[in-house]
Parts: structure tokens; sequence; C-alpha cells
């Protein structure tokens, strides 16, 4: 059996209550991986709260693996 990476990506909302943002599993660790669910993410806020969301571009070295 092959093993995957779950990641999970959680923010705030209103006064502090914890909110899964996305989660995902990967076959492979890379910066695409992790560039690709920033981008469907930014996505998926844009689309549900019709603002712009500041640009952030995640590189493999600014995340932790827990």
């Amino acid at each position: 059996m092959e093993e995957g990476q779950l990641y999970t990506i959680h923010g705030l909302y209103r006064g502090g209550f914890e909110v899964l943002l996305l989660f995902a599993v990967t076959w492979h660790k890379s910066e695409e991986n992790y560039l690709t669910m920033f981008g469907k993410m930014k996505e998926a806020v844009q689309a549900a709260v019709g603002q712009t969301v500041a640009k952030y571009r995640a590189r493999a070295k600014d995340c932790r693996r827990f």
C-alpha cells in the first residue's frame, strides 16, 4: 500500500472560531503541490467572498510538516 501525505489548512473566523479551510492528500511532497493547494484555496475564498485575497506564494521551505 502506498502512503500519502495529509495536509490541512485551518483559519480563524469571527472571534477566533477555528475552521477547516482545505484538506488534501498528495502522493508526492513538492513545491508544485503547495502552490496548487494555496491557489485552489485562494480561488475558493475569492468565489465565496467576492473580494480579492492578498497574493501569497507558498514555497516548500515556508511550509512545515507536522
